[in-house]
């Protein structure tokens, strides 16, 4: 995904989020330069990827993420039950609670031996702050 697609993703993201109740949010966004039409001019729904079609894009963009990133990423998935969440994806945009967020907290500190602030996540809860928190943990640790 380019930085103009993860842009709007995001910008999508939020306004669907200030405009319809969680249970009527999307769990995935999938970017696509045109819809696909049926010969009528209307959107031809069998053609459409599926989310799942994702995951592949996904798992292959995590060749290139750290060690962190990729079990931050990892942990928040089986957590909230998606394997598409991306590096930049807020944790609460995807369905992550505040108990899901300290439950995954907990598993980070137990994994790395760090103990990590809740708060530094008040800006914005991605996988990208948090394995850059921990990262910096591990840094002075040692």
């Amino acid at each position: 995904m380019n930085a103009w697609t993860e842009q709007v993703r995001s910008e999508v993201a939020a306004l669907v989020a200030a405009n319809l109740p969680d249970y009527m949010r999307p769990s995935a966004y999938i970017a696509l330069a045109q819809l696909p039409v049926t010969d009528h001019g209307k959107i031809d729904k069998q053609r459409l990827p599926s989310p799942e079609s994702v995951e592949a894009t996904v798992q292959h963009a995590a060749d290139g993420l750290t060690e962190q990133e990729q079990f931050v990423l990892k942990v928040w998935s089986q957590d909230i039950g998606l394997k598409n969440i991306g590096l930049n994806d807020d944790f609460f945009d995807f369905g992550g609670t505040s108990l899901a967020l300290i439950r995954s907290l907990s598993t980070f500190k137990a994994h790395y031996q760090v103990n990590l602030d809740p708060g530094v996540l008040a800006n914005g809860a991605t996988a990208k702050v948090l394995a850059d928190c921990i990262q910096r943990s591990l840094v002075q640790a040692h």
